[in-house]
C-alpha cells in the first residue's frame, strides 16, 4: 500500500512490457490523476498500440485535446445517478456469470480473455 490509499500492482509479463501500475482508492487522488493532472500520466507506446487496436481512438486510447473532448461528451454517462441506475443490471450480469462459471465444476479452466472476445 502506498500513501494516500493508493496501491501498486506487482510487475508481471515479459521484461520489455513491464510497467508499474498504481491504483488510487481516494476520490481526490483519482481525480488528480485522471482529470486535473492527466497530461502528466501519458500512455506509453505499447499501451496506445494495444488499446487503439480494439478501441481505435476512443476514450481509453485517446490523449490530449481529443481525450478532453471525448471525456466531456461521455461525462454524463458516468454521473453518480446514472451509474447507480445501472448497478442492478451490472450486478445481475455478474451474478449470472458467476453461476455459469460455478456450474463448470471445481477443476474447470476458464479462458477469461477468450470469453470477452466472444
Amino acid at each position: 500500500m502506498l500513501g494516500g490509499g493508493a496501491f501498486r500492482t506487482a510487475d508481471c509479463g515479459p521484461a520489455a512490457c513491464r510497467s508499474v501500475t498504481c491504483f488510487g482508492a481516494r476520490a481526490a487522488a483519482i481525480r488528480r490523476v485522471l482529470l486535473d493532472n492527466a497530461a502528466n500520466y501519458r500512455k506509453d507506446h505499447l499501451q496506445r498500440r494495444v488499446l487503439s487496436a480494439g478501441l481505435s481512438d476512443g476514450l481509453l486510447s485517446a490523449e490530449g485535446e481529443q481525450w478532453r473532448l471525448q471525456r466531456r461528451v461521455l461525462a454524463p454517462m458516468f454521473a453518480r445517478k446514472t451509474v447507480i441506475d445501472f448497478a442492478p443490471a451490472m450486478l445481475g450480469a455478474a451474478r449470472a456469470l458467476i453461476e455459469r462459471w460455478e456450474g463448470l465444476g471445481d477443476d474447470a479452466m476458464i479462458d477469461v480473455a477468450a470469453r470477452w472476445r466472444g
